[in-house]
């Protein structure tokens, strides 16, 4: 298990006015995630603990007692079918049966501050010792807590633990498990607690270990879903799951390393029960391929572009993943985040389709677009520590499991900051090789002014909405992904609904999304009288810059004064004054823009509000 840094906190400097504030953005939903007590949850609520319609406690207990057979009937052939010899028929309950000795291992006990076994429960279950289910479902969330602690992330112990985890929160829905979008319930009304127990059973798929999908890292999802109903919130077994969450989520791919995921989405769906999560994927090292030579923090995790669906059944447990710049500074309050919740720092971002790294420049631009103006309380260390050490991936170890990358002997073992240079320094010239450079250069003509219409605010905010749309798609795709995407606009203004789910799956691209970026596009004008043509090989700086989750700084141009002497800047179209005309966004290479430069073939935005407005007051 991935503990906690274990530092001095100053809370007394947290609560400084403005003092380190932005440490607490982008951190988590911003919400708090304390759960409350069993005892004062009212009786109608849905707390996320499993539905119980028996009253009685004889009659809670039958249920309690058909969950825990069913735990102990899987055997190691029922999940993993190609085991053979006596392991196959091996029980994966057995070590939960009893604690260790005390006398014979200490260790137990010194790492578990809660034992508990499933004979204990099992005890309490005959005996009716269990007032609510709740309490119930928190002595075996106890017993699976204390055994993925025990064993250890990426052991074989873990990834049982983990699997009987699935099945037991599989076998005890929330009652808002029970219904789909539009409030349907899935199950008769005749049917009793335990026939529920018998009915979720015979729907988990053991070959998949009881996740609700087969998807994983090595397996990316290709479909998205439809969302019925957004929703605020989901409660799951006490906590409420948030947008800007973190967790780990059932990994069937390879169960000891459960996937690491930021909750982005919330909702229901039409005609399926069940509460469903969208979250995108944070990769191990070990998951990457990478160079030999590439090292990791320990606990380090990669955002990557993958979107994946869960249920809530699919949660494992709460995780924190922190900026670096944050990571060895502050935590979250415990109010905000649990005490003893898995820590990872995140420094890179990951491209699954061409296996490279790109550092983060923006944290805010990889959180969901709700939570980045929201700030999580926190408590600072007095002493800000030492960021973990670096140290190879288990493939240099030559360790395999499913899910995992691979050495790439000739790939880049470090991001390569690019240096944009500085094309408004009045001393720079871009040299042009000898044998082409022609004997005298023309003067350079500024294109004219665009004559100003009533009808430029429009398009204006047309064109921010359109280029905030382009950059959102870049963000979540590959260069060669985002070119295709927009080609294929090009080439059919009118992409109906199902060419755009057939792009969506074929880029990973949520369909919703892409039928914004052609709406926006058809508004903004970039669509009209445009014939299709090749997308050039190399993407303009904007989308480059988008598709590689990182952000460029740029200088300013100089003041004004009536003419440039620098070439780059008569690049520029200025007005009748000679002052540089700015735009609301920067260029986007392959669409169509209003005005053309001086070469005829680079396009330009139209001039921000603020100067349309300053132009309009002074006429």
């Amino acid at each position: 298990m991935i503990g906690v840094l274990s530092t001095t906190m100053a809370s007394a400097a947290s609560d400084t006015p403005d003092a380190h504030a932005s440490l607490g953005l982008c951190v988590g939903s911003g919400e708090e995630t304390r759960a409350r007590s069993v005892f004062a949850i009212p009786p109608d609520a849905d707390d996320g603990w499993v539905w119980c319609r028996a009253r009685d406690p004889e009659g809670m207990h039958r249920m309690f007692a058909q969950i825990v057979h069913y735990l102990r009937d899987v055997e190691l052939g029922n999940v993993e079918p190609d085991v053979v010899g006596d392991d196959r028929t091996r029980v994966l309950s057995d070590p939960l049966e009893e604690c260790p000795s005390q006398e014979h291992n200490p260790e137990y006990y010194e790492r578990i501050a809660r034992p508990t076994s499933l004979q204990a429960i099992t005890h309490r279950i005959v005996h009716c010792e269990y007032a609510q289910p709740a309490l119930f479902e928190q002595d075996m969330l106890q017993l699976f807590s204390n055994a993925r602690t025990w064993y250890g992330l990426g052991t074989p112990g873990y990834k049982e633990m983990v699997t009987l985890q699935r099945l037991f929160q599989q076998l005890t829905p929330a009652r808002g498990s029970m219904l789909d979008g539009a409030g349907t319930k899935h199950v008769k009304s005749r049917a009793n607690d335990i026939d529920l127990v018998d009915l979720r059973r015979a729907g988990a798929k053991a070959t998949d270990y009881f996740a609700s999908s087969a998807y994983g890292p090595g397996n990316e999802p290709t479909t998205t879903y439809e969302a019925h109903t957004l929703l605020d919130s989901a409660w799951y077994k006490g906590r409420a799951y948030r947008v800007g969450d973190w967790a780990h989520f059932m990994n069937p791919v390879d169960p000891s390393r459960p996937i690491v995921g930021q909750i982005f989405r919330v909702y229901k769906r039409r005609d399926v029960p069940s509460v469903f999560l969208t979250a995108c994927w944070y990769y191990r090292p070990e998951q990457t391929s990478h160079a030999s030579s590439r090292s990791f923090y320990e606990n380090e995790v990669l955002k990557t572009g993958i979107f994946g669906e869960h249920t809530l059944e699919d949660i494992v447990e709460e995780v924190l993943v922190l900026f670096h710049t944050k990571y060895a500074r502050a935590r979250p309050k415990a109010a905000y985040s649990a005490p003893d919740a898995p820590v990872y720092i995140v420094e890179s971002k990951y491209d699954v389709r061409n296996a490279e790294f790109h550092k983060i420049q923006s944290w805010a631009s990889c959180v969901p677009a709700e939570v980045r103006g929201k700030h999580t309380p926190m408590d600072l260390f007095a002493v800000p520590s030492e960021l973990p050490e670096r140290g190879p991936s288990l493939l240099i170890r030559n360790a395999h499991a499913p899910g995992f990358g691979q050495l790439l002997e000739h790939a880049k073992n470090y991001e390569e900051p690019y240096e944009y240079r500085d094309l408004f320094d009045t001393g720079y010239h871009e040299e042009a090789p000898a044998a082409s450079a022609p004997a005298s250069a023309p003067a350079p003509v500024r294109p004219p002014v665009a004559s100003l219409s009533a009808t430029h605010p429009d398009r204006l905010r047309a064109y921010a909405g359109f280029h905030m749309v382009a950059s959102d798609v870049a963000r979540r795709t590959s260069p060669a992904s985002y070119a295709a995407i927009q080609q294929a606009i090009l080439q059919n203004p009118d992409m109906p609904t199902g060419e755009l789910m057939a792009l969506s799956v074929q880029h990973a691209v949520p369909d919703g999304l892409l039928a914004r970026l052609r709406d926006a596009a058809r508004s903004a004008g970039v669509l009209s009288d445009v014939k299709p043509s090749a997308v050039p090989s190399g993407l303009s700086l904007a989308p480059s810059i988008a598709a590689h989750h990182a952000e460029a700084t740029f200088s300013p141009l100089p003041r004004a004064t009536g003419t440039f002497t620098a070439h780059p800047a008569d690049l520029f179209r200025h007005d009748p004054e000679g002052k540089t005309l700015w735009y609301a966004a920067p260029p986007l290479d392959g669409w169509r823009t209003s005005t053309a430069v001086q070469d005829g073939s680079t396009h330009l935005p139209l001039p921000s509000l603020a100067y349309m407005y300053e132009m309009v007051r002074r006429s």
